[in-house]
């Protein structure tokens, strides 16, 4: 069965934002995924900031071995007679559905479209607008090795991350997005949220190879030297990194977090989104 195709028809990623699921209800689920998702509507607390519609996939997914097409469709059509309805302080997020064409295989993606969501321009009060093309909610057991001790241990500082152990999100993270190949063969992108604290550090730290090893790690800096972006200052003889890696420091309303954005090489991206992103 696969929920997450018959899931997109709901066209509200209420679920996604709010219950802090894996973005793998946008495709097609296996049954351990479903299992996942079950276990996330379990330690998920239903409350007045929860739509209708998240009640009802609760009671529909939970307790139950297995959940028959006429039980999802029934959910589906009371969902979309909610979903205009005011339900508490519900969060306003961008619609996704096939029919309108906001979720599509992407051509020639190297993840078939399963990442390829698109912002209908209105941004969600509190979030940005998802992006297309951009991996979110990284395993977090994946990412310590991967990141690197710097990176990994200014993630786990971040606003960002401590608001999801708030909310008791321990195994997944949005502070570290992956802006995927949008063709075979081009880059990737990894945006990592830091706190200010290592920010700061950082920026003393960049101003030699050596310090961007020590920032990166080993993993990071490997898969950077291998993105086209790098590839290209080489051959030109040109020392500027703005092109493939950019440490900026944003506003108050991220706690003070700054973003660091690094470019991957196509082969290694690819791999890191295969392991990182369930």
């Amino acid at each position: 069965m696969r929920i997450g195709e018959r899931y997109a028809q709901l066209q509200d990623d209420i679920l996604l934002k709010l219950g802090r699921l894996p973005a793998v209800l946008i495709e097609k689920c296996t049954q351990n995924e479903y299992h996942m998702i079950q276990q996330y509507l379990n330690t998920m607390p239903c409350s007045e900031a929860h739509s209708a519609l998240v009640v009802d996939l609760k009671n529909a997914f939970v307790g139950g071995d297995t959940l028959e097409d006429a039980q999802l469709d029934a959910i589906i059509e009371s969902g979309k007679c909610r979903l205009n309805q005011p339900h508490g302080e519900r969060p306003r997020v961008p619609e996704m559905s096939f029919e309108s064409g906001s979720l599509n295989p992407g051509q020639g993606s190297p993840t078939d479209g399963r990442m390829e969501i698109e912002s209908n321009g209105e941004q969600p009060e509190g979030n940005e607008a998802i992006e297309k093309n951009v991996a979110i909610m990284a395993e977090v057991c994946m990412l310590e090795s991967r990141l690197g001790a710097h990176c990994f241990k200014g993630m786990d500082e971040s606003y960002r991350r401590s608001e999801e152990k708030n909310r008791q999100g321990l195994r997944f993270t949005n502070a570290v997005c992956l802006h995927v190949a949008s063709r075979v063969g081009e880059d990737f992108k990894i945006e990592i949220w830091l706190s200010g604290r290592i920010g700061v550090i950082s920026q003393t730290m960049m101003t030699s190879v050596e310090g961007l090893v020590n920032i990166l790690g080993c993993y990071l800096f490997g898969a950077m030297k291998s993105s086209n972006g790098w590839k290209e200052q080489e051959r030109n003889g040109i020392q500027d990194l703005s092109g493939v890696f950019d440490l900026s420091f944003e506003n108050e309303k991220h706690g003070n977090d700054c973003r660091l954005q690094v470019a991957l090489g196509y082969e290694i991206g690819q791999i890191f989104f295969q392991d990182v992103y369930p």
